[in-house]
């Protein structure tokens, strides 16, 4: 059975520290930049282009740093992230409220039969049919309420075919070729009534 250790809690105490202080210095970013120009000498022109890159460096760490404090609230309060077998059995993943995200099939290490996505009210959100370990077939996804909202062929990873998706209404909404991974002819546009809206060949 899997338990927490000393080291986990440290580490979270540490992470939250440093969220809390980047927010302090965050905060206190325009002043600093204020004192250190007026200390140094350097003109009040530069002020402005490292304050937006400190507080853009600051805002990009301080959300790691919000990822990594979730990740240890799930961890040390018991909750479930994620579940894998060996080599056979459900992969599965779930959400921070301990609902499940997803879950695809393995055998023999390997991904094969049919994975499924869920929105947190439990309701299919995808599903795509795995075949020998790679995306063959169609991956279908679907609205929060049930209906179909796109039908993607892949094969071997890459969408290779005709791509469909469809307003909540069920009418199709646009029709794009693929091959290798790439559109490959020309892209389709309806709207809502079924009517062409657009047509736009592929460069």
């Amino acid at each position: 059975m899997y338990k927490n250790s000393f080291i986990h809690y440290l580490t979270k105490v540490l992470a939250d520290i440093m969220f809390y202080g980047g927010i302090l210095f965050c905060i206190t970013v325009p002043f600093l930049m204020l004192k250190l120009t007026n200390f140094f000498g350097y003109k009040k022109s530069v002020i402005l282009p490292f304050t937006a890159i400190l507080l853009s460096s600051g805002l990009c760490a301080l959300y790691i740093l919000w990822q990594l404090k979730a990740m240890f609230k799930a961890l040390l309060g018991g909750k479930l992230m994620s579940e894998v077998p060996y080599k056979e059995g459900i992969t599965e993943m779930y959400y921070e409220s301990a609902k499940l995200y997803s879950e695809a099939p393995l055998k023999d290490g390997k991904g094969g039969g049919i994975a499924q996505m869920y929105y947190e009210n439990g309701k299919l959100m995808a599903e795509t049919l795995y075949k020998a370990d790679k995306k063959e077939a169609i991956k279908k996804e679907y609205y929060d309420d049930g209906k179909l909202k796109s039908e993607t062929p892949y094969k071997s990873y890459k969408r290779e075919g005709i791509e469909k998706r469809y307003y909540k209404n069920g009418q199709l909404k646009s029709e794009t070729p693929y091959k290798d991974n790439l559109i490959d002819g020309i892209v389709k546009e309806y709207d809502e009534t079924g009517n062409v809206k657009a047509k736009e060949a592929s460069m």
